[in-house]
């Protein structure tokens, strides 16, 4: 029956955002010591197009993976690690003060976001390089991703306004 057919798609579709902002509160809590092995099997539960094993660029999934690990130091105001990870001529050309209060505007920027706008960040930051997931030249792929993200997010119950929000963060790549 038709009406069953489209209870059971929404219940999937409600379950995946469920699993997508579980996933997203993981990443934001994920402390220091974490094997991000763990988070990659857990991301592929919830976005299994993210899969990096065909992409040109074959350390693409280390990339993303610190990309995330970043994210989640820098929402949890963990700014010595930036600082930490910087070069040594870096350090010498900077100064730390500065560094970690920019930092620190840029994390109130954020808070000062509704939690919708958080959850795009965090999700078109999730799927920036999805493109790199087929064969792409390096400049095309955040094109490529914005075409894919609309088809990954539709197995969601989230709102056209935040599909398209994150395709367009997807396709400038920011």
């Amino acid at each position: 029956d038709r009406f069953a057919k489209r209870v059971m798609a929404w219940e999937e579709r409600r379950r995946n955002t469920q699993a997508m902002r579980g996933l997203i509160d993981r990443l934001k809590v994920m402390p220091r010591d974490q094997h991000l092995e763990e988070v990659w099997s857990h991301i592929q539960q919830v976005f299994p197009e993210l899969d990096y094993a065909d992409s040109p660029r074959p350390v693409k999934k280390q990339h993303v993976l610190g990309v995330y690990f970043m994210m989640s130091r820098f929402v949890q105001g963990d700014f010595d690690y930036f600082w930490d990870t910087l070069s040594a001529a870096d350090k010498a050309a900077g100064d730390r003060q500065q560094y970690i209060e920019n930092l620190r505007r840029l994390r109130r920027i954020y808070e000062a976001a509704s939690p919708a706008e958080q959850d795009q960040m965090w999700l078109a930051m999730l799927l920036h390089d999805v493109g790199y997931t087929k064969p792409v030249a390096a400049f095309d792929h955040p094109e490529l991703g914005a075409t894919m993200v609309p088809g990954i997010l539709a197995r969601t119950a989230l709102p056209q306004e935040t599909v398209e929000a994150v395709t367009d963060l997807v396709r400038h790549h920011i």
